[in-house]
Order: C-alpha cells, then structure tokens, then sequence
C-alpha cells in the first residue's frame, strides 16, 4: 500500500528510493519515479514551460466552460466531503481502467475500501488530501490522490475521464495547474509524481529517480529471488509479453 511511502497504513514497504539501502541490501530495479521540485513562487513556476503551454491548459478550461458549464477545483480534506468524492474517484477510475489490465485493487469498491479509509485518516492529521476537477453537478472529472510527508506531496494515483465529448479539454492538465499551484503556495518543496514514467509525468517533471523492490539480506536465498524477480519484471514491462498479459487478464475478467 503506498509504494515506497512509509507511513501507519504502509510501516513496511516493499519498495523504496533509497540508494544506499540498497547497496546494503537485496534490491531490484523496478521503475523509475518522476519528481518536480517547486520553485517558492507561482511566477517562477509559470517560467517552466512555454507560453503556448499555459494559454493552451487556460484555453481547454474555457472552451470546457461554454460548453458543459462550470468546472470546480477543490482541495478535499472533511471527511464527509471525502466519504462523498471517493466514490466519484472509485467510480471514475472504473471508468477509465475497466477494459485495461491493471494491479491496483481500486477497479472494486471492496479493494478501493481501505484506501477510502486511510485517506480519511490521513487527511483529519493533513497527512493527504484528494484534489479534484468536478463539473456543477459534483461528478468528479479529474483527481489527484495525495499523501504529504514532510515538505513533499507524493501522487498516488490520478485518472481523468475519457469520455469521447470531454477529452479534447485535457482536463487532466487543468487538474495539475491548479495543484501545483496549490502545493506551491503551501510551501512544498518536492511534488513526487511516484511510480511510473506516463507522458503526463514528463510533461511536468523532468527529474527522476529509481525505484527498487525491497529483497531483503543479501543471502544466496536471496540472491535467487532476485533473479527470479528480474525475470518477472522483464515480461512484465516488455512491451510484447505486456500486451499479451494485458489480453490474457482481459479474457480472465
């Protein structure tokens, strides 16, 4: 749960960023995790990227706007707000995986449960919060599922609905203006985008770091796991075994 944030839902990950453990430890590349650094003003923040980026996300939102009408961003911490746009999050993310293999438990309101319960918990001690893009019914269009830690916010999970009439407003992109902007007037220092290399990602953090699977001590028991390991994760991520695991879960479900 939560990758490589440590915190009460998640004591003991099975993944971490840190290099030195492991050259101590057991440990297998498992991808790589892309991370913005935040500049201390929104000023600053807008000499990131071009002109045309910004006036194209300020255009999308517009149009978006006089065609289906008002477009709320919210920062989600009450619980009973929370309780209320959690299932939007689960059922959007539904949506938008339901014919795509994926491991994350979120596709079911049962897997996605105890993530509903543990952000409530984080949120009441601001330890995470749920960001998201709604339209004037409070249908959730775009979310950002956030744990804080320090003076660093670590996305979770994000997904954005793919509906044929509403995805040429990248809604997604609007979503993240206004998250970093949030996240930058409240001092942030790191915007952690987690496991994963999607464009997405790329188009607003160029930096990036490992991620390892935690193995554990280096023993010769140890050592075969890892192999063992490496293996899975070369069919795993190899473009033609992916598509046909993706294929195969597909006829499964």
């Amino acid at each position: 749960m939560f990758d490589y944030v440590q915190n009460k839902f998640n004591l003991y990950p099975e993944y971490t960023t840190n290099e030195s453990f492991c050259k101590k430890n057991l440990c297998v590349k498992f991808a790589i995790a892309r991370y913005l650094s935040l500049p201390e003003n929104i000023e600053e923040f807008r000499k990131s990227h071009s002109r045309k980026f910004w006036y194209t996300i300020k255009r999308s939102e517009k149009k978006y706007i006089e065609n289906f009408g008002k477009l709320n961003f919210g920062i989600i911490t009450d619980p009973d707000e929370l309780d209320f746009f959690l299932d939007g999050v689960q059922k959007l993310f539904y949506a938008r995986w339901k014919d795509t293999y994926t491991s994350c438990q979120w596709k079911t309101t049962q897997g996605f449960y105890p993530y509903k319960l543990a952000m409530i918990d984080m949120a009441k001690n601001n330890l995470g919060f749920l960001a998201v893009l709604c339209d004037e019914n409070s249908k959730v269009l775009s979310f950002a599922y956030c744990i804080r830690k320090s003076s660093t916010i670590y996305l979770y999970q994000h997904a954005t609905l793919r509906d044929k009439d509403i995805l040429k407003y990248s809604l997604g992109k609007v979503l993240f203006k206004y998250l970093l902007e949030f996240s930058i007037k409240e001092g942030v220092k790191i915007f952690d985008f987690m496991t994963g290399d999607s464009k997405y990602k790329k188009e607003w953090a160029k930096s990036s770091k490992n991620v390892y699977k935690i193995i554990g001590r280096k023993s010769i028991k140890n050592f075969f796991i890892s192999i063992l390991i490496r293996i899975k994760y070369f069919f795993q991520f190899n473009r033609i075994s992916r598509r046909i695991l993706k294929k195969l879960m597909h006829l499964i479900n």
